[in-house]
């Protein structure tokens, strides 16, 4: 118990733990908010437990004795004797440690007084007793007057001894002279400040307020405090204190101080029972607070005595805070009466209405929140989603709107009236006085209820922030998440839903909207007091005014909401850290595991049924590994919902699964519904009834290949699907018709065998009756052929003697029916050995029937050949040449003449058909000499002049108009002349092909047009689709070139030479326009800027000649497309070519343009020519550099200009921004963009030094943390470069490399937590290339 009571006393002022190094004092004052406040002075604190280890007990020198005389006494006091009343007296001072009592001078009584006078009578006492005191006589010895001595002057060194007498009694005079003047001056001195400081008191002292009172007492009182303890010594005290003076050397605090203290108190107080044991502790803290103070006390009086700092081995000793006073003058008293004059005129707070509407709010109101957490715990089950406890929080406004305006404030207003005698008073009684009493008491009255709104808003907001301030210590959990770990009740429910394609994941809600729901809370609790009415509302109808509102401006509401946003952002890790669980099935999301089953399932060979297994078991595990993520994982503020993740996860490794099975199942239905419609289909087959011959021997042949070959084979198929079945039952539920099919599968074998054996018997009966029936079909058709040989021969026969038309159209009819006859009779026989061979009987040889066969055929092609011969003999021969073809005629006539020469010598049996086919031939023949000339006279190339050297050669006039048959050919005697004539068809010929391809070329360019397209806004056209053009001139000019060699082309050559003419000038225009154009196109956007026009006059003055004739040319090629048209252009060539030239003159001194620029700033070499040129085309506008600026200087992505374009900035990719320590104001330049950029890139080395500079001098003042935020990356990476040589170098020479190798793992360990938040895209690559820096 006693061990007990001391700890909890050290406990009293070792309270808090003290670092190594130097302690210093405890402040006097300390801040809130703007306020400075005052405390009690305090004892330096710390736990002596931290030093107990380094020094044992016992080890410290006693500070007091044992129990003796005195209940305390100090140990310095056994070292001499005193007694009970010297000790006593030398606990007051030190200096009267040395006091004695035996020491002192006796005490003598004084002189009676002589009552008597001289004569011995009674006489009245002196008024002043005067004791004379006795002089003291001063004895002479022989010393001082020189007397020798006797035993001196016989030891003869009376001389000797006389003058070192005489020497050190001057040696003492003055020292004590010089001591009695040192002694004047240090009394003269002293009185010289006492005088000072009199006369300084006397002085006045101007006013001084009292802040700068207080600031200046403070800082007095901090220059004490930084006197430096040392720990040593405060673990010396701390032992004093706590055990060096015992409970019983120690004055028992006085009991009736609690007493009358408590008589102060209501007894209802007293008495209650929730206070009994807050009574129960304030005493204990009172008797602690005594004994300490005691025990302080005794310390410090026993080290008054130096000697005790010496013997406690204490050299240092904490400074008292001294009482800090704050004196008169001071200058407010004018403002004080006039304050106490306003108060007196316009402070109502003690008026009645007002103490009976604070007593209403504090009676029945005060307990109002606007949203109670209670409220929220009770009508919500917690975690729950943001928008029912938004739902709820809408609901308890509106109910505290309509407390405050239904309840609250009507009873105010009834309150006034009930107390109208209160406040009439101030109303004016007359007409024209003034209102400003009562309107300065509402006003009162309006500010106390504003402030009893705003207490019910504050604290309504207070209790929304300790609910979730509840929440600061965040929800790090750690490398890994462990159940229990964060073991407080969630509030919001956050789901985690994956991104469909991807190995990412999206919370729903999302941080940012949970960030701003909070404030929406916060907010819709303000809201709540936006239009409270005032009390004049509501007592003058009318009147809309209403009280003044907390606002979320307020710095102490932006601060409790920015309290509540800082307490969530450390909820904010939670999630994310914990995604990493998931991390080992991001391969299911992205579709990883669904691309490898399909590849898996389309290896060929396809897996087996074992691979299948092993797969699907794996995907099991999976499932059951998932099945085991918790849904639904609690982290402190927020309650992270993974079970729509889960789910989908879940569903898709089954999904996968179920691929395989439902592949493995569909196949397992194709196999069996392939097996059983095999089965079926020999089923129908082999029970069909066959009609023919043929439908029997293949219903046979199918019979035996079932019974031999199919059914093997669709018993292996049946133990495949066994093993499929197998497979199936442990991965797959089967369908009915599943399993119904399956089980048909096993049933079918024995069920075919019975069909089989049915439809033998029955395709043995059934081949007899065949074979019968083929029997008697073969007798009918032998009767059949003699029939039709018999008209066969009579056909043969005819001869007749003289052919007419009629006789050869009847024959020919005839031989046609007699053909077709017989080729009946063929296919009948054919089908009767089909049948036999069918049957595996010997076919029947139908001799009769071949004969007939090669008996008809000749016939049936003489009597056709000659129709068809003298029905076209007399077209070509009598009939106009003009409409013949004489190719085709020629043919024919062969064709004829060979077959009626093989026809003559096949029909040896029919001297009548071999006598006309010999006389036809012979007709033929005569008919052949004509056909060189037919040649001649239907050549479609010969012309008039063709037509004169005909006349020529026969020496008569030949036209065809005169002669337009062969007939008045012949008998004009052409047939001499034939082998001169074929001379002139042939050049006819050639030269009529010439000609037509001459047409052909001219009829296909005249259709031919360009396409012309408006070139931008310049209001004039350029030429596109152009190759094709280019292609067809170049082939129509070799083609040209190749016909004006032919030798047959003189007839119009002079027509070929100008078409060959026209398309080189036509290729020569091209290849000069098309050239043009590009170049023009290329330098009209240049040149139509006016800062290019004005920085080349002659190059501008070129150009605007070449554009003039351009234009020109474009207009009236837009007019009339056509290629033809548009090249007659006038002097359309020799313009082009001049515009050619003076294009490349305009780009020569373009090029040496642009070089000047290059020179003048070299990182326009960086730039190719357009992108160059864009920026001097747009001098009046800088932003037009924006766009190249990344080209020109690495890692800059644009300038950052003022609306008043003056660039104060420079930015990258990533917005990173760093300002340029000075402006520079681009339109200064006029117009000359290289100017300002060199500016600009002398301000990027001044602005990165000077940054460089304040970063270097800022890293020693701000975290860490905190500084690689403040400025941009490449300084942060210099700069922390710079302080890690720095601390290395420091480091080494000191030989601290382990102690700041640790203190670099921590500075890497904050910026991974770092990273780890919600950072810009820039500060993230600043972290993680610093982390990077910082590693290796």
């Amino acid at each position: 118990m006693d061990k007990q009571r001391k700890t909890e006393t050290s406990n009293l002022y070792c309270a808090e733990k003290k670092a190594l190094g130097r302690t210093k004092a405890v402040p006097l004052f300390h801040h809130e908010g703007d306020k400075l406040h005052t405390r009690l002075p305090c004892w330096p604190v710390f736990d002596i437990q931290d030093y107990e280890p380094d020094v044992p007990q016992g080890e410290y020198p006693l500070l007091m004795q044992a129990p003796n005389w005195t209940r305390s006494k100090p140990k310095k006091e056994m070292y001499g004797y005193s007694k009970p009343s010297e000790s006593i007296g030398s606990c007051y001072t030190p200096t009267a440690k040395f006091l004695r009592i035996n020491n002192m001078p006796p005490r003598r009584p004084a002189p009676l007084p002589d009552y008597l006078d001289p004569e011995g009578k009674l006489c009245f006492p002196p008024k002043r007793l005067k004791i004379v005191k006795k002089r003291k006589t001063t004895e002479i010895t022989d010393e001082d007057v020189g007397i020798v001595k006797l035993k001196d002057l016989l030891k003869q060194h009376a001389t000797e001894r006389s003058a070192t007498k005489n020497r050190k009694s001057a040696e003492k005079e003055m020292a004590h002279n010089i001591r009695k003047e040192m002694k004047q001056q240090l009394k003269d001195e002293i009185n010289r400040k006492i005088e000072a400081i009199k006369m300084s008191q006397l002085e006045a002292i101007e006013p001084i307020h009292p802040d700068d009172q207080l600031k200046m007492l403070k800082k007095i009182v901090e220059e004490e405090q930084k006197q430096e303890v040392m720990d040593e010594d405060l673990v010396k005290i701390a032992h004093y204190l706590d055990q060096g003076i015992d409970y019983d050397m120690i004055e028992p605090y006085p009991g009736y101080y609690l007493k009358n203290a408590k008589r102060l108190i209501k007894d209802n107080l007293l008495n209650n029972e929730r206070y009994e044991e807050l009574i129960f502790k304030l005493e204990a803290e009172i008797k602690n607070d005594w004994n300490l103070s005691l025990r302080q006390a005794i310390l410090e009086y026993i080290l008054l005595d130096p000697d005790e700092w010496t013997r406690l081995d204490i050299y240092t000793y904490p400074i008292p805070y001294g009482i800090v006073i704050i004196r008169a003058p001071v200058p407010w008293h004018n403002n004080y009466v006039i304050s106490k004059q306003l108060i007196s005129h316009k402070l109502f707070i003690g008026n009645d209405v007002l103490l009976r509407i604070r007593d209403l709010w504090s009676q029945s109101f005060s307990h109002l929140l606007v949203v109670p957490t209670e409220t929220i715990r009770e009508q919500l089950a917690l975690p729950c989603q943001w928008e029912d406890l938004n739902s709820l929080v809408d609901k308890c406004c509106s109910d505290i709107n309509r407390i405050l305006n239904n309840e609250w404030l009507p009873k105010c207003a009834e309150i006034f009236l009930e107390m109208k005698s209160s406040w009439e008073y101030l109303v004016p009684q007359k007409m024209g006085e003034s209102l400003l009493l009562v309107q300065t008491f509402f006003d009162s009255a309006s500010s106390l209820v504003a402030l009893e709104v705003r207490d019910l808003i504050l604290k309504s907001l207070m209790e929304l922030l300790s609910f979730i301030v509840q929440y600061k210590d965040g929800n790090d959990f750690g490398e890994k998440y462990e159940d229990c770990v964060l073991n407080k009740q969630p509030l919001i429910t956050m789901k985690v839903l994956p991104v469909p394609g991807k190995a990412e994941f999206t919370f729903s809600p999302t941080a940012d909207h949970i960030r701003d729901f909070i404030r929406l809370l916060f907010r819709k609790i303000i809201n709540v007091n936006t239009a409270v009415p005032r009390i004049e509302a509501i007592l003058f109808p009318g009147n809309h005014l209403i009280l003044k509102p907390v606002r979320e401006s307020e710095e102490e509401i932006s601060d409790l909401i920015k309290e509540a946003v800082e307490a969530f952002d450390t909820n904010i890790v939670g999630p994310i850290a914990y995604m990493r669980e998931y991390e080992p099935y991001f391969f299911i999301l992205d579709g990883s595991l669904e691309r490898s089953t399909k590849e898996f399932m389309s290896q060929d060979p396809e897996p087996l049924l074992e691979d299948y297994k092993m797969r699907i078991k794996g995907h099991k595990a999976l499932k059951e590994k998932i099945a085991l993520l918790r849904n639904t994982i609690p982290l402190n503020f927020l309650s992270l919902d993974c079970s729509e993740l889960n789910e989908i996860l879940w569903k898709m490794v089954d999904d996968d699964e179920a691929v395989m099975v439902n592949h493995h199942v569909s196949e397992n239905r194709t196999l069996n519904r392939g097996i059983c419609n095999v089965f079926e289909e020999m089923s129908d087959k082999v029970s069909e009834l066959p009609e023919s011959t043929a439908e029997l021997v293949e219903l046979c042949k199918y019979h035996a290949e079932c019974r031999d070959v199919t059914m093997f084979n669709l018993r292996e198929k049946i133990r495949t699907a066994a093993q499929n079945v197998l497979f199936l039952m442990s991965h797959a539920l089967l369908s009915p018709e599943d399993i119904f099919l399956n089980s048909r599968v096993f049933v079918w074998p024995a069920d075919m065998e019975a069909v089989l054996e049915l439809s033998q018997q029955r395709l043995a009966h059934r081949r007899e009756m065949v074979e019968i029936a083929l029997k008697t079909k073969r007798e009918e058709f032998d009767a059949r052929l003699v029939q039709h040989q018999k008209e066969l021969e009579f056909f043969k026969k005819k001869d007749p003697p003289i052919l007419t038309m009629e006789d050869m159209e009847e024959n020919a009819e005839i031989a046609k029916k007699l053909l077709s006859i017989i080729m009946e009779d063929k296919k009948d026989g054919d089908a009767i050995n089909k049948e036999e061979v069918l049957l595996d009987l010997a076919p029947s040889p139908f001799v009769i029937l071949q004969q007939m066969v090669s008996g008809i055929t000749p016939l049936e092609l003489m009597w056709r050949t000659v129709l068809k011969f003298h029905k076209n003999y007399d077209k070509w021969y009598y009939g106009p040449f003009s409409e013949l073809n004489a190719e085709e005629i020629g043919l024919e006539i062969d064709e004829m003449f060979k077959t009626l020469y093989k026809l003559a010598r096949q029909l040896q049996d029919a001297p009548g058909a071999k006598r006309i086919a010999e006389m036809v031939r012979a007709k033929v023949e005569k008919f052949k000499q004509f056909i060189p000339l037919l040649h001649v006279i239907c050549n479609q190339g010969l012309q008039e002049r063709h037509w004169k050297e005909i006349s020529e050669v026969a020496g008569v006039d030949i036209t065809p108009e005169k002669y337009p048959s062969l007939n008045d050919m012949v008998e004009a005697g052409l047939m001499k002349y034939v082998t001169r004539l074929d001379e002139i068809s042939v050049s006819a010929t050639k030269e009529y092909a010439l000609e037509q391809n001459l047409q052909k070329m001219k009829e296909e360019w005249a259709d031919i047009e360009f396409e012309c397209v408006p070139y931008r806004d310049t209001g004039t056209y350029i030429l596109t689709a152009v190759d094709d053009i280019q292609q067809m001139l170049d082939d129509n000019i070799l083609k040209a070139q190749t016909m004006r060699g032919s030798p047959y082309v003189k007839p119009f050559e002079k027509e070929m030479h100008g078409w060959e003419s026209k398309l080189i000038t036509m290729q020569d225009i091209l290849d000069a326009w098309l050239l043009c154009q590009s170049t023009w196109m290329y330098l009209e956007p240049i040149f139509s800027s006016e800062d290019i026009m004005r920085q080349m006059p002659e190059e501008a003055r070129k150009f605007k000649h070449v554009d003039g004739v351009w234009r020109s040319i474009m207009a009236n090629t837009n007019k009339d497309k056509r290629v033809l048209k548009a090249t007659e252009f006038p002097g359309m060539l020799k313009l082009l070519r001049e515009n050619n030239n003076l294009l490349d003159e305009i780009q020569k001194g373009l090029n040496d343009y642009l070089e000047k620029k290059r020179l003048f700033f070299p990182r326009f070499f960086f730039l190719s020519n357009d992108e160059l040129l864009e920026i001097l085309s747009e001098t009046k506008d800088p932003l037009r550099v924006q766009p190249h600026l990344k080209k020109c200087f690495e890692g800059i992505s644009q300038l950052d200009f003022t609306p008043q374009q003056e660039i104060v900035g420079m930015m990258s990719a990533q917005k990173e921004t760093v300002p340029f320590s000075g402006s520079i104001f681009p339109l200064e330049a006029k117009g000359l963009v290289e100017k300002w950029l060199v500016e600009v890139e002398a301000q990027m080395r001044i602005s990165l030094r000077d940054i460089v500079t304040e970063a270097v001098a800022a890293y020693f003042v701000t975290p860490r943390n905190q500084w690689v935020l403040n400025w941009p990356g490449q300084i942060v990476l210099c700069v922390g470069c710079i302080y890690w040589t720095a601390e290395c170098a420091e480091a080494l020479e000191e030989r601290t490399v382990m102690i700041y190798k640790k203190k670099c793992d921590t500075q890497i360990e904050d910026l991974v937590t770092l990273v780890r938040g919600f950072l810009s895209p820039g500060a993230q690559i600043t972290i993680c290339a610093l982390i990077v820096i910082d590693v290796h």
